[in-house]
């Protein structure tokens, strides 16, 4: 699968990075403002002062990956805005014979490769720790 687009990570990081520490990936929950809902970003900071390091990205749909954005969205369901967005392209790809979690899952191994191969120095192991709300 040819798949090629820039994805933007944040990086929550210990204060101490004397030693090695584990990795967390941190996917978001369905909201429009992806990594920058402050949940999201309170969830990686706490992690960080735990002494993981803690990486987040916005998946397609969400954040600065929002692809509809002139998008009419009924105000009463806002929370579930993303939700529309990633059943539109879902609806799309399924045209080309292609699934949307396909696309969920390699962004989840991109941010796992940065953990694991930019980061080699300071992270000892890595997880995926996942919220549903």
């Amino acid at each position: 699968m040819a798949y090629r687009h820039i994805q933007r990570e944040y990086l929550y990081l210990p204060a101490e990075l004397k030693e090695k520490h584990p990795a967390l990936e941190i996917p978001i929950g369905h909201h429009l403002e992806g990594k920058f809902l402050p949940e999201n970003q309170i969830i990686c900071a706490n992690f960080a002062m735990q002494g993981f390091v803690a990486a987040t990205f916005d998946p397609i749909g969400q954040g600065e990956r929002d692809i509809f954005p002139g998008m009419k969205r009924n105000p009463k369901q806002l929370e579930y805005a993303a939700v529309d967005e990633h059943m539109h392209i879902a609806l799309l790809l399924n045209m080309l014979g292609e699934n949307l979690t396909s696309y969920f899952m390699w962004d989840c191994v991109r941010v796992i490769d940065t953990c694991a191969h930019c980061l080699m120095q300071i992270t000892s192991r890595t997880g995926v720790n996942c919220k549903i709300y």
